[in-house]
């Protein structure tokens, strides 16, 4: 991965991983849910977390959440070893 924005959002989120598809599983543990979001949308997070608007900055993750097409998982879903390119859950 060499998209220096998508490896400062991935570095943010807890538990995250890359999907063999090129899309990105996170879990966010508020809503005890994975989420598929794609390359842009992670670039989007970057963004906020570099936000020269520091009310922005300092709530990054739910203005990114706000603005994402994340897809919501189903409650049970989570990547199998099959579906991970590789880049392991963090």
């Amino acid at each position: 991965m060499s998209n220096p924005k998508v490896t400062l959002a991935l570095k943010h989120l807890r538990h995250a991983c890359e999907l063999a598809d090129g899309s990105y599983a996170h879990y966010d543990e508020g809503m005890r849910r994975w989420y598929v979001v794609t390359a842009d949308d992670l670039e989007h997070y970057a963004d906020c977390l570099q936000s020269d608007d520091p009310a922005i900055a300092r709530d990054a993750y739910s203005h990114w959440c706000a603005g994402t097409q994340a897809v919501e998982m189903p409650k049970d879903w989570e990547p199998t070893e099959a579906e991970q390119r590789g880049t392991g859950l963090r």
